[in-house]
């Protein structure tokens, strides 16, 4: 594997830009009795803190209009915690200023400090939605002390079952992909059919390496018997993984990542060199979480032989809800020999509404690689979340996730904007995929992966 160590610290520099001191809530925790003084907190904490009000409030004053009309709502029910009824009723305040924010990573836990607990989220509202759940079906979903019971539609949306583990055992015949922890690897033949080679882990739950919990990782590395490249892994952990393996933590499956991430290093690299066949590249993402940007360069500073900007990104530059940065480019490392790659092999880049953060800067970067090279690269499978604000603890910018303790335990929202290169933002939109195909679940499940067949379809119309 090549310059592994060398971007660790650009990455820190891109995540963490700025420091600045804690926020100071209007109210201390234990002075807060009422819903509306809880309401004025949130209010003030996310007109410091949230960073799409280009997107939310574009014309200046949508979010003062938010604390005028229901302020007065909030007053008249009084102290928190005297009337579950009355609670109820308030929650479904924060829950209706919550579910249409654009902020896919949004998620607001809060709790009458009694039997009442909601955990709103834009995204997952978005899903239930598009899975036919009614609006009170969804607030019902996301207000509960116990597992939500969902629409038998939503339970079997891809929103929900499409992701590595259940790709690896529906799609695959992985025996025990589920299980707490699953390791095939050195690469090696005739483990999966279809696959002339392929290497495999699923990390147990609990799991810390480079002092990050990276349990339930999962990841899939083949050659097709006609070979196509594919990957698909859970989410963007694998630095750790790597920083891990450098430290010297003995710890299995850090080095079953390094050693599948070689693998895939060696197997560009000898096709750049001409010295191995490739008919093309899937990178599945579908159900991917994201996770840390620095991944990228592992993945796919490979596949270019260049620098390439993909997106551009800007912060807060103080608690004045509208102060920004100026936009900065988002660049990804290219150290490939040359642009075989992308001169020669189609890609297809395999997604789903559970496809986030950076599973959706990964969908830029690979829009990027086609307008710089004229690469036939297509994305395949469903529209993406709509969740591409970097993430970062609030201590380090001007803005990012709070609380309000004891009955905010978490505002959870990115520290920085992001937009693709030429200016268009998909934050609550999401991607369209360039060939869209249904996610059908009853195929699925049975082992008919109709989206990752249109993948490999399109990659063997080249030949």
């Amino acid at each position: 594997m090549k310059k592994i160590l060398i971007v660790i610290s650009l990455a820190l520099l891109l995540v963490f830009p700025s420091c600045r001191p804690d926020i100071q809530h209007p109210g201390a925790p234990d002075t807060i009795t009422t819903w509306a003084e809880l309401f004025e907190a949130w209010w003030a904490d996310m007109s410091k803190n949230y960073v799409f009000w280009s997107l939310d409030a574009p014309e200046g004053h949508e979010w003062d209009d938010v604390l005028e009309e229901n302020l007065p709502i909030m007053e008249s029910y009084g102290e928190i915690g005297v009337s579950e009824s009355t609670d109820k009723e308030a929650l479904r305040v924060f829950f209706d200023l919550v579910k249409n924010l654009h902020d896919g990573h949004h998620r607001l836990s809060i709790t009458n400090g009694n039997s009442l607990t909601g955990a709103f989220s834009p995204l997952l509202y978005r899903s239930m939605l598009k899975a036919g759940m009614t609006d009170d079906e969804a607030f019902e979903a996301m207000l509960t002390a116990s597992p939500p019971q969902y629409s038998q539609l939503y339970a079997t949306s891809d929103f929900v079952v499409e992701n590595t583990l259940s790709i690896m055992q529906n799609t695959f015949g992985i025996s025990g992909a589920e299980s707490a922890s699953s390791l095939n690897v050195p690469f090696e033949q005739g483990s999966v059919d279809g696959f002339k080679k392929s290497g495999y882990l699923k990390v147990p739950k609990g799991t810390v390496v480079n002092n990050n919990d990276v349990g339930n990782f999962a990841m899939f590395l083949g050659i097709t018997d006609d070979d196509i490249l594919y990957l698909v892994f859970s989410g963007f952990d694998i630095s750790y993984f790597i920083s891990s393996y450098y430290g010297g933590e003995n710890n299995q499956y850090a080095e079953a990542v390094f050693n599948l991430m070689t693998t895939y290093d060696s197997i560009l690299s000898s096709y750049a060199e001409g010295s191995s066949d490739l008919n093309g590249i899937i990178i599945d993402l579908r159900g991917n979480g994201g996770g840390n940007p620095l991944d990228f360069y592992f993945l796919y500073s490979n596949l270019i032989p260049e620098n390439l900007k993909i997106a551009k990104v800007r912060i807060k530059q103080s608690d004045n809800r509208y102060s920004y940065t100026h936009w900065n480019d988002f660049s990804i490392t290219g150290y490939a020999e040359n642009d075989a790659v992308m001169s020669n092999l189609p890609i297809t880049v395999l997604t789903n509404m559970r496809s986030v953060s950076c599973s959706e800067i990964s969908c830029m970067a690979f829009m990027a690689m086609r307008e710089e090279y004229g690469a036939d690269i297509v994305l395949v499978g469903g529209t993406t979340a709509g969740g591409n604000g970097p993430l970062a603890p609030m201590d380090y910018l001007n803005a990012g996730s709070s609380s309000i303790m004891p009955y905010i335990s978490l505002i959870y929202t990115p520290g920085m904007q992001l937009v693709y290169r030429d200016g268009t933002s998909y934050e609550g939109k999401g991607i369209d995929p360039d060939i869209e195909v249904d996610f059908n679940y009853s195929q699925f499940i049975s082992g008919t992966d109709s989206r990752l067949r249109v993948a490999l379809d399109y990659i063997r119309s080249k030949k």
